[in-house]
């Protein structure tokens, strides 16, 4: 592995898909926060679903937004770092087990599994190119695929 710096983001039309949710529900959430704050009143009176809705429609909004925003693979030197839309996660490349190819309902991932026990876990929805596939390449397979999901982090 070279020292490069590689920087690996959603492909766009993933990246396209987050913002258009994420502007979708916060712009929603903004609605009501704004129907609120004129008074207006809800149709039928305020109640609590409406009220939840304008507090997790801008909070969705955001999630998605960050998703779209921050996500990202970074391949530097001897250190990989996966950052999702509220976290990230780091390993020295020589702190890899090997990996697995996980399908869950969310959509297939790289589980790269550490000598520490814990997994990084990256979305097959990134823009790579053959210098990341060289490097998977070069990691050990661990067992058949489509294991339970234990290895996908919350």
């Amino acid at each position: 592995m070279d020292s490069e710096r590689h920087v690996y983001r959603l492909k766009w039309w993933v990246r396209a898909g987050y913002l258009f949710l994420g502007i979708l529900l916060g712009g929603c959430g903004l609605t009501l926060v704004f129907i609120a704050i004129m008074n207006r009143g809800w149709p039928g009176g305020f109640d609590l679903r409406s009220f939840v809705a304008m507090i997790l429609c801008p909070l969705l909004g955001y999630v998605f937004l960050a998703l779209a925003m921050r996500s990202k693979v970074i391949l530097e030197g001897d250190r990989l770092t996966v950052r999702y839309a509220l976290g990230e996660d780091s390993a020295q490349i020589g702190k890899i087990v090997g990996y697995r190819i996980v399908h869950s309902r969310t959509g297939k991932y790289w589980a790269l599994k550490l000598r520490s026990g814990g997994p990084i876990t990256i979305m097959q929805s990134y823009a790579v190119d053959d210098y990341f596939r060289d490097f998977i390449s070069q990691l050990k397979p661990l067992g058949k695929e489509d294991e339970p999901d234990s290895l996908i982090s919350s």
